[in-house]
């Protein structure tokens, strides 16, 4: 093969290379080949959607308070599957129970929504509904509750809450005076439904 031949073929699968694209090489692992993802589809649960919020500087105080706010949470344990029906301290209680988002979305929670009340706190979008329907049966037929509140997050997966407790309150047979709360994702206060029985 002539010099030129050699420098013809170069050339050829230069350009060649550069119009197609490269194929990976046999020993290359899949996982590392470029992909360009795609945005996930608009029926996305609003949950998952991925949010940045703009904070505002706090207003500047004469003199900072340094003391700790003291914890206003007076019982334990509080997910609502290892709370027993039978504690002692679900008698005669005001019971809160929060998704799980909502403390750390609400800024001032123990404050506004936790003082004098026992929580209890589980998440409708990834537990299962029917055992929290269960627990909530039993807590209403063994415990004298005085009152419920639900505290929940704005997003639609939240929203099932409220009738799982009015669910199980339904299978013990009573009727016990409640109200739902709906908080924004920055924790604001959107909306406060007492239930009509």
């Amino acid at each position: 093969m002539a010099l030129s031949d050699g420098v013809a073929l170069i050339r050829y699968l230069m350009s060649a290379a550069q119009a197609a694209p490269a194929a990976p090489q046999a020993h290359q692992c899949p996982g590392a080949q470029v992909k360009q993802l795609t945005p996930q589809p608009a029926h996305q649960c609003p949950s998952a959607r991925i949010k940045q919020f703009a904070r505002s500087a706090p207003p500047a105080a004469a003199e900072p308070d340094t003391a700790p706010t003291p914890s206003a949470l007076s019982t334990w344990p509080i997910q609502i599957r290892l709370v027993p029906p039978t504690a002692p301290f679900l008698q005669d209680a005001h019971v809160l129970v929060a998704a799980d988002c909502v403390p750390a979305a609400a800024p001032n929670f123990h404050r506004d929504f936790l003082q004098g009340r026992v929580l209890m706190m589980g998440c409708p979008k990834f537990d299962d509904a029917e055992p929290y329907v269960q627990k909530f049966a039993q807590i209403f037929a063994s415990a004298s509750v005085k009152r419920v509140t639900v505290a929940v997050m704005q997003v639609p997966c939240c929203q099932g809450l409220p009738a799982i407790v009015r669910k199980g309150m339904e299978i013990a047979g009573k009727a016990v005076p409640g109200e739902t709360v709906a908080l924004s994702l920055q924790g604001e206060v959107l909306d406060r439904r007492d239930w009509q029985d």
